[in-house]
């Protein structure tokens, strides 16, 4: 949020106001008074900063609410069965990746509403959507795992979540949970000939991973879901999407650099 250009500019405006007020200018007597036009911009930051989160705080938290009570995170094996893998490393879960072949671009019901407390009317929650696929496998430690579901009768398959803890992030993991999602959904057995994904404008490492393996924005079809805006800005995500021909080029380019990688 701090490189976002409406945010410099709000805080260059405040700061020089603050200078003018408390008469922070340089001295051509005293060198150090060149940093002086910096002393508002600088005060100014943190106010400005924490106006803006506590703002966007509560659509972010009314969001996650509704994202932890969907019914595909209530019960990810039976939604989607082997088609969602792990990253483990040091016997903890590190990374995730969830891959829907038969519900592209539908929106998903949740049990909770943006608010504390608040929960989905009685009945109106349609459960039967959850499938009764087998469990998804785990990885063992410090490596990938899963297997592709056998046959799909959609040609299109989404990739519904992607994410890999922080301090993990920049050595590839988000590129292999990828890389392993989209090898099964292009599998000799799917029928499956292009993956999306809905990407995040406030999570713009994520889309860089999507786009390094062969993703590109696409039109949505009409009747996918609209992505949500979000935050002061009402920034908006967008549709990526991937053809299995595009991936097949993709896979080599990526595993031949990493193995390029792996020999220097």
């Amino acid at each position: 949020m701090l490189r976002n250009p409406f945010t410099l500019a709000i805080i260059l405006a405040i700061g020089l106001v603050l200078n003018h007020i408390l008469g922070f200018k340089p001295s051509p007597y005293y060198r150090v008074t060149y940093v002086a036009p910096l002393i508002g911009p600088a005060l100014t930051t943190l106010p400005v900063l924490a106006t803006i989160e506590y703002l966007q705080r509560w659509p972010f938290l009314a969001r996650m609410r509704q994202v932890v009570g969907s019914i595909d995170v209530l019960d990810l094996p039976a939604f989607y069965g082997s088609s969602a893998w792990v990253f483990e490393h040091n016997g903890e879960v590190r990374g995730f990746v969830a891959l829907d072949s038969t519900r592209a671009g539908e929106a998903i019901q949740s049990v909770l509403g943006g608010s504390d407390g608040e929960v989905a009317t009685p009945g109106s929650v349609d459960v039967t959507k959850v499938s009764t696929t087998p469990a998804a496998s785990k990885s063992s430690s410090s490596s990938l795992s899963g297997s592709a579901k056998a046959s799909t009768d959609s040609s299109t398959a989404e990739i519904r979540h992607l994410t890999v803890d922080a301090p993990l992030r920049k050595f590839g993991i988000g590129t292999e949970l990828v890389a392993a999602a989209l090898d099964a959904a292009f599998s000799p057995t799917s029928s499956t000939q292009r993956v999306v994904v809905l990407t995040s404008p406030y999570t713009p490492g994520g889309e860089r991973v999507f786009t390094k393996c062969g993703f590109a924005g696409i039109e949505a079809d009409k009747a996918w879901r609209e992505p949500e805006p979000l935050g002061l800005l009402k920034l908006k995500g967008r549709w990526l999407g991937v053809s299995r021909d595009v991936w097949a080029k993709k896979r080599g380019e990526i595993f031949a650099a990493s193995a390029a990688g792996g020999k220097g």
